[in-house]
């Protein structure tokens, strides 16, 4: 049903967004990490795209982009302590050589 939904509206935020869930589960993370890239260009501002983008480039090694996006995150809602947590477990793992 996402495939026949992305090959209709390949740019809809909410359908990419999804299908990265998808890809997520499976830990397929190059395919999730497109999809989630298309909902995150679409709709920045939407914490949950910003956070599910992160969390899934930071399983397929991106990193840098990963610890960028969890920064925005508390830039966005400033007074969620869970960003700060989660940005700051992901800078421990990264120095720790996780």
């Amino acid at each position: 049903a996402y495939r026949k939904c992305l090959s209709l509206q390949p740019e809809n935020a909410r359908v990419s967004y999804y299908t990265g869930m998808l890809h997520g589960r499976r830990a397929e993370w190059p395919e999730a990490v497109q999809h989630f890239a298309v909902a995150y260009r679409n709709e920045p501002q939407n914490i949950d795209y910003v956070h599910d983008y992160a969390i899934t480039l930071w399983h397929a090694g991106n990193h840098s982009l990963a610890l960028t996006l969890m920064d925005s995150l508390v830039q966005l809602a400033p007074d969620t302590q869970r960003w700060k947590d989660e940005g700051a477990q992901m800078r421990r793992e990264l120095e720790s050589g996780k």
